[in-house]
């Protein structure tokens, strides 16, 4: 999960759209190969609307939050 933390914070912090696509693509890959499926759902969503200077990153955060509170309380 410490992948995905990092993805997340490249996403919030890129400097230009294409790199936010890049990384969000990333994210998107790393979750789905990690069994994170909101993760990797709500990442492909956002690609879509990337090319905003200021896309609506909340879904996207809000399933990391989730992803990561279930793994807390499932001991992992």
């Amino acid at each position: 999960m410490a992948e995905v933390e990092r993805l997340m914070r490249q996403v919030e912090s890129a400097p230009d759209p294409q790199v936010r696509a890049d990384r969000v693509r990333a994210l998107a890959g790393v979750a789905r190969n990690i069994g994170a499926a909101r993760i990797s759902e709500e990442a492909r969503s956002l690609v879509s609307q990337i090319v905003e200077e200021t896309p609506d990153l909340t879904p996207l955060k809000d399933a990391v939050a989730e992803t990561f509170a279930f793994i807390r309380r499932s001991g992992g």
